[in-house]
Order: structure tokens, then sequence, then C-alpha cells
């Protein structure tokens, strides 16, 4: 029998230049992250005094709220200005809040070097700081979600204060050409908002409550970010260099 053709070999591979390219690629990586970090804690101050805004919440005490709210005729048309505007606050600090968290997991990541037995205490301040980052921003993601739960809830039960008219039909003889004819007409009925007290008492309730959960909820976005900036400022030379390789006999920054 013929003897098969022989087998075209693989052109090489030039594996120490393609090692090289992605190490050229992780480093400018780095260096993103690095100054999106730094974007991020240039502007939390300004973050922070926005979330201290008086303006935000212009009613510290409750009861204040309740009884404006209870001044309003008909209850639940709208929620109060006030209100209003925490539920489109909240979601966008709470996100920018989860893009820091993100950010500094990236940062952390990015820095983890390779493998090695011992001296891995730096390395252990890497992993929790990466840890807690993530968990920061999972937090964040549920808070983002607050105002379209918000607007659900108080739809559905803004939705039991109103009801539709029963349809009703009308009967009208009319005469054509000596002809008697009987034709029956459908009467539209507008839907009317009849307002129960005890409902008009629970959307107040309702209002209240998510007014309080939506200043809480600020309070914590800005706690989260606090602890991040803290957790990368005491140990940012330990996420730079976890194994403190000043005398260059190892890159700190080579991936495991």
């Amino acid at each position: 029998p013929p003897s098969p053709p022989p087998m075209s070999q693989p052109p090489p591979i030039d594996l120490a230049a393609i090692l090289a390219s992605t190490s050229h690629l992780l480093d400018t990586h780095r260096a993103l992250s690095l100054s999106f970090l730094a974007a991020h804690l240039t502007s939390l101050p300004a973050a922070l005094a926005r979330l201290a805004d008086p303006a935000l919440r212009p009613f510290p005490d409750p009861v204040a709220l309740r009884t404006h709210l209870s001044e309003e005729e008909p209850a639940g048309k709208r929620p109060h200005a006030a209100l209003v505007e925490l539920a489109g606050e909240v979601p966008a600090r709470a996100a920018a809040a989860g893009a820091f968290a993100r950010e500094v997991g990236r940062f952390a990541s990015l820095r983890v070097p390779a493998c090695e037995t011992g001296n891995n205490f730096g390395v252990e301040v890497q992993e929790m700081v990466r840890k807690a980052a993530s968990e920061s921003a999972a937090r964040m993601e549920g808070v983002v979600e607050k105002a379209r739960v918000f607007y659900k809830e108080r739809g559905e039960l803004q939705a039991k204060m109103g009801r539709w008219g029963t349809g009703e039909e009308e009967t009208v003889v009319e005469e054509k050409n000596g002809t008697t004819e009987t034709v029956k007409k459908q009467k539209m009925v507008v839907k009317s908002l009849e307002v129960n007290e005890d409902l008009k008492r629970c959307l107040i309730e309702f209002d209240i409550e998510w007014y309080i959960k939506f200043s809480g909820l600020l309070d914590s976005i800005a706690l989260e970010l606090c602890v991040l900036a803290d957790l990368v400022t005491k140990n940012f030379t330990k996420l730079m260099d976890p194994r403190n390789h000043t005398d260059g006999s190892s890159h700190p920054t080579h991936m495991y």
C-alpha cells in the first residue's frame, strides 16, 4: 500500500514572546487600575459631602413627614418630592460606590505575586481586601434595586385605592321607516378614585417607611465608601508590594 503523506509540522510557537506581550498588557492594566483608584479616592470627599447633605433629608424627624403627608388630599397621587429625590439619589450613589468597590478589588487582584513558600502575610492582606471589596460591591448592587422595589410596591398599593365602575347597558328604541328597532348601547363608566381611609393611612405609613429606609441607605453607602478607602489607605504598601521586594530580587506584580 502507498505510504501516507508526511504530516505538516505546526509553526513554532514563540512562548517567550507571548508571555512578554501578556506581561506588558497586564502592566498596562495595573497602571490603569491605579489611575482609576486614584480618581475614586480624589472624588471621595465630594461624594461623602453629598451623602451627608441635609437637603436630601429635609425631615430628620419622621413625625414631621407624617404631619406633612397627612395634609395632602387625596393621599398618594405622587410621592412627596423629598421621597422622589431620595429614590433617585440612593441608586445613583450606590452604583458609584459599587464601581469603587470593584475597582478596589481589581487593584488588589492585579498585584497578587507569584506563589512562594512563606512570607505570605502581604498576600493574605490582598485576599482580605479583595474579599471585602467583592462583598461591598454585592451589597451595593442590592441597594441599586431599592428604587424599583419602592415604586412597584407603591403602585400596587395605590391601585387598591381606586376601582373601575361596572359597565351599564342602555336600551334605546328607535323608529325608522315606520318600524321600530331596539338598539343596545354601552355606557362607559370612568375610573374613579375612592379613597379608603385605612388604605390612605397605609400609603402614608408606606411612604414614611421608605423615607426612613432611603435615609438609612445613604448612611450605609457612606460607610461602605469610608471602609473601602480605609482598607486601601492603611494597606496600600502591602497591596502594591505584598512581599516587600525592595531589593528587586523578584517582581512583586507577577501573577501566580
